[in-house]
């Protein structure tokens, strides 16, 4: 066996004419503890999830970066874009946009980047390709892609710049007009699409604008989701 170039020499013994490879065994042993506590370790996914949801939740409340209602039409928004990937597995030329977001920013694990067999539908491919490990998967999914949606909500095109709903009122002042004013203004989420894996505005006049915010959007869905792993 070869590991970066460098030959490694497997451990092997005979009894009779059959021979036995030591490493092997050991190597599957590894793999079997790996796949025991972790895999099949429900209590473990559980956990995590919970720990995920619990952050998640901490960051609407506080409304640092997002609050309940960024983080309800998240929640809507994935939903309703699973249940479409899900009417749609049969169709190999169907593109979520839920999950080329979370692929684009690269925020968390996606059904889509788990069916890596094009032959099959996408669920027996993500059954097959994950059947241990999806619990891990699925949770990363769902609470991740809230908190990237949450973000992109909470960014809204002011006067041609994409603001956070705390940069919006620390500038303009938190009246009753302003507040009236922000429900106006049209979120980052509802002004992009993906057009073959680029990020596109849906408006080509505000391509600058979301150009300009995507680092910030993205970098920070990022960092919350690297939060929510604990």
């Amino acid at each position: 066996m070869n590991v970066y170039d460098v030959k490694l020499n497997s451990i092997t013994f005979s009894i009779g004419e059959r021979e036995y490879n030591i490493t092997k065994l050991f190597n599957n042993l590894r793999i079997y503890g790996t796949l025991r506590n972790l895999g099949l370790n429900f209590a473990c996914a559980f956990t995590g999830f919970f720990t995920a949801l619990h952050s998640h939740l901490v960051n609407a409340i506080t409304g640092r970066y997002y609050d309940f209602s960024d983080a309800a039409a998240g929640f809507k928004d994935l939903v309703y874009d699973t249940f479409k990937y899900g009417i749609n597995a049969g169709n190999k030329h169907y593109k979520s946009p839920q999950m080329a977001a979370m692929d684009y920013f690269e925020v968390g694990s996606t059904l889509e980047s788990l069916s890596r067999n094009t032959n099959r539908n996408r669920w027996l491919n993500v059954l097959q390709n994950e059947w241990a490990f999806g619990i891990y998967s699925m949770s990363d999914y769902f609470i991740k892609g809230q908190i990237l949606n949450s973000v992109m909500y909470n960014y809204k095109n002011v006067n041609g710049v994409f603001l956070s709903k705390e940069e919006y009122f620390n500038k303009y002042g938190r009246t009753e007009d302003t507040k009236d004013n922000w429900k106006k203004y049209k979120s980052f989420k509802a002004s992009i699409k993906f057009v073959n894996g680029e990020l596109k505005a849906i408006d080509p006049k505000n391509q600058y604008a979301v150009n300009k915010a995507k680092f910030t959007v993205g970098n920070t869905a990022k960092n919350l989701a690297a939060s929510a792993d604990g």
